[in-house]
């Protein structure tokens, strides 16, 4: 796991569902919810949030911050809804969408072709 990790996706539940696997496979690493109290916290290593919460605090953060973004619940509109937030951040960028037997991860050097 790199230095400082990111998880967005839609909803507060799968926010809350994140934070929990996480503590249940990696649970030494440091994690936090990203809001306007703790937007500026940066002794962190996993940090989760809603795609709304980061959009109005990921300029707080250095473009080089976050080693890894997983988007999850990802699908094309969210692209183009929160296409700022995808290109501020030098890192590298999983997303992830769930059809009914799929999983799949989509480069984001892909999205940036399009």
């Amino acid at each position: 796991m790199g230095k400082a990790n990111s998880f967005l996706c839609d909803r507060r539940e799968l926010r809350k569902q994140a934070y929990n696997a996480f503590c249940n496979f990696i649970e030494s690493e440091p994690r936090i919810y990203v809001t306007s109290q703790t937007a500026h916290d940066r002794n962190k290593r996993i940090y989760l949030a809603t795609y709304p919460a980061m959009m109005k605090y990921f300029q707080n953060f250095d473009v080089g911050f976050f080693d890894l973004v997983i988007a999850d619940e990802s699908h094309r509109s969210i692209y183009n809804r929160y296409r700022d937030l995808f290109l501020y951040f030098d890192a590298f960028q999983g997303f992830n969408s769930n059809t009914k037997r799929y999983h799949y991860i989509i480069p984001m050097n892909y999205l940036r072709r399009r």
